[in-house]
């Protein structure tokens, strides 16, 4: 009998994949932080220059700048802290000094000595109310799932709402002259804007004001104020079949608005977001957040 019910499972399931209208779907979130752990992306690249990055075990960032293939600095920006250690490796330039270190060489930088950082909570630019309840809680519906076990099919969901949290932050870069992995660092412990999204920031920024990057140095000063309108949507997700299995996980819009207009009106986005809602990558992410099986299909959204 248990070797029947299995079979039984194994058919249904071919059922699924061949004849439901929609595709069934083992998808790679990559919005997920946590496949970037430990793992070396390269986040800029122009000219003779590269730097790349990881996290580690603590939640640490590691930013390597290499320089014609070459490691040339290492810096470590510590989670929950707005302190920077940097190594340098042979002949690697101070990049906020003018020392020079013949082999290696550490020490640790402070983002206050570089940006000023200004931080307003609440809703920025909202002036009435109606625009103020439009961004409070608000649920989109179900997710409905059926998946196939030895008794046959199965039909479970999620149901997901969500809150809306904005607030800015304003920040100058005070005559900045140094590495580009520098610059990088000081605004990802500066502020809450992941890695990725301060990378391409960086670029639009240099070549807006026609900065020029070699050797791995920005070769003109920087000096700029930028307003990043950060929308954080904190979701809450639980499941039909069961009320006390639940998962907040969220997703993120930012406006970067570049007083200068040089990089200005950029929108940039990462993790969960309700634009998604009704997608079938939205889907297959919840559902990757809340439940383990195999296979299985969307079969509705209400």
């Amino acid at each position: 009998m248990k070797s029947y019910k299995r079979l039984f499972a194994i058919f249904l399931s071919l059922v699924f994949i061949f004849n439901s209208t929609i595709v069934n779907v083992f998808a790679y979130n990559p919005y997920d932080s946590t496949n970037y752990s430990n793992e070396h992306i390269t986040i800029f690249e122009v000219n003779d220059t590269r730097i790349d990055s990881y996290e580690d075990d603590l939640g640490n960032t590691i930013l390597e700048q290499y320089v014609n293939g070459k490691l040339t600095q290492r810096n470590t920006v510590k989670y929950g802290y707005s302190s920077i250690e940097r190594e340098f490796f042979e002949s690697s330039q101070s990049n906020l000094d003018s020392d020079m270190y013949s082999d290696y060489h550490k020490d640790t930088i402070n983002v206050d000595d570089y940006l000023t950082l200004e931080t307003t909570n609440g809703i920025d630019g909202v002036d009435n109310l109606k625009e103020q309840m439009e961004v409070a809680q608000r649920t989109l519906g179900t997710i409905k799932y059926r998946t196939v076990t030895n008794s046959g099919p199965m039909f479970y969901g999620i149901r997901c709402s969500y809150n809306t949290s904005i607030y800015s932050s304003t920040y100058t870069i005070n005559n900045y002259l140094g590495t580009v992995v520098d610059l990088i660092s000081l605004l990802v412990a500066a502020i809450s804007i992941p890695k990725l999204i301060i990378s391409q920031y960086v670029t639009t920024l240099l070549f807006g004001l026609g900065i020029y990057v070699v050797g791995g140095y920005v070769k003109k000063a920087v000096s700029d104020t930028v307003s990043a309108r950060v929308t954080e949507y904190k979701w809450n997700l639980v499941d039909t079949t069961n009320s006390a299995h639940r998962k907040n996980v969220s997703g993120f819009k930012y406006f970067i608005t570049d007083k200068k207009s040089k990089a200005k009106n950029k929108t940039y986005y990462e993790g969960y977001l309700p634009k998604e809602w009704k997608t079938q990558a939205l889907a297959v992410w919840f559902h990757n957040e809340m439940f383990s099986y195999s296979v299985w299909d969307v079969v509705g959204w209400s």
